[in-house]
């Protein structure tokens, strides 16, 4: 009796364990994903979105969050299953979060900012991958990637230029086997791992900005790699840019803006215009601005000396040159 009776204390307090071990990776799975507002279906802790049609805000705003250990995977047809971030008008602000966890998409159709403005965050090394990508179609789409990885086959930005629509790759390592873009703005900043894209096609009506951030030593290889760029110039060229509102160099440099392998499309590198903004003229000179050394465009920062150190060298010039007639004398 005495044995069976604490046969029996044992089962309840393994059972206690394994209730509380049930409860904990429950509450952890809750903590890895998240959903508010308007969200077609909850997702536990690497799940998948089973519905065919998957709304991350369908008809009001909606948001999702993968944390670390998290993963979503969506799996569809293409035209056919479509996961949205932005679904109707009356969803705009939704967003899709990947904070370091996973987000897979297999097949499908993504479609950030549909009817209403959508966002997809990347941070703390979260993962994406993605097989097809609307960015902006009626309605404003915006990526930020700030820390991790976004790795997508087939992108498409504002196909219907649709307005407000951005890629900001602000950290963390952006690559595309092919990027259309068509209407928008497409930010980079030095701080990023890399920027790859085997196939890009841009418009008139997109804007590239290269931001040079830090001082030196901070710029290594170029900004953007391209493999085969195609514009056509008799539709017009994208407007670039380099921004050096926060560089921070103290010593004269040459970096490496862009590059590309194999133009795809009908232009010369002279068709490219560069302007250059930000610039503290008091301390840089940027000379006459990009130039192209084969298919790279350069730009040489130079530092314009304080005027007290200019003065000095001034004069101990003219010092030298009074002592040398007086000398002759």
């Amino acid at each position: 009796m005495l044995k069976s009776l604490k046969s029996l204390r044992e089962l309840t307090a393994q059972a206690g364990l394994i209730l509380a071990a049930l409860v904990l990776c429950a509450s952890q799975a809750a903590a890895q994903i998240s959903t508010s507002g308007d969200v077609t279906e909850q997702i536990s802790s690497s799940d998948y979105a089973t519905a065919s049609t998957y709304a991350v805000g369908a008809n009001a705003s909606g948001s999702m969050t993968v944390a670390a250990g998290g993963g979503v995977t969506f799996a569809g047809t293409l035209n056919q299953d479509y996961f949205y971030v932005g679904s109707s008008s009356g969803a705009a602000g939704s967003s899709l979060n990947i904070t370091g966890g996973q987000f897979l998409q297999t097949d499908g159709n993504i479609v950030i900012g549909q009817n209403g403005s959508g966002v997809m965050n990347i941070d703390n090394g979260g993962a994406v991958l993605m097989t097809f990508l609307i960015l902006g179609h009626s309605a404003g789409g915006v990526i930020n990637l700030n820390d991790g990885s976004l790795d997508v086959q087939n992108m498409s930005v504002s196909p219907t230029f649709a307005p407000s629509t951005s890629i900001n790759i602000n950290g963390g390592r952006f690559s595309a086997e092919r990027l259309s873009f068509d209407r928008g703005e497409f930010n980079i900043s030095s701080k990023a791992d890399s920027v790859e894209i085997a196939r890009f096609s841009v418009g008139p009506d997109t804007t590239i900005n290269f931001k040079l951030e830090g001082g030196d030593g901070a710029f290594s290889g170029p900004l953007m790699h391209v493999t085969t760029l195609s514009v056509y110039d008799w539709v017009g060229v994208p407007k670039l840019n380099v921004d050096l509102e926060n560089y921070t160099a103290t010593q004269n440099q040459s970096v490496e803006i862009f590059n590309f392998t194999n133009n795809g499309g009908e232009f010369d590198t002279d068709d490219l215009v560069f302007t250059v903004s930000g610039i503290d003229e008091d301390h840089y000179d940027v000379g006459t601005g990009i130039y192209w050394v084969g298919n790279t465009a350069m730009l040489d920062i130079s530092i314009i000396p304080e005027p007290n150190i200019s003065a000095f060298v001034m004069g101990a010039g003219v010092l030298a040159l009074a002592f040398a007639r007086r000398k002759r004398v």
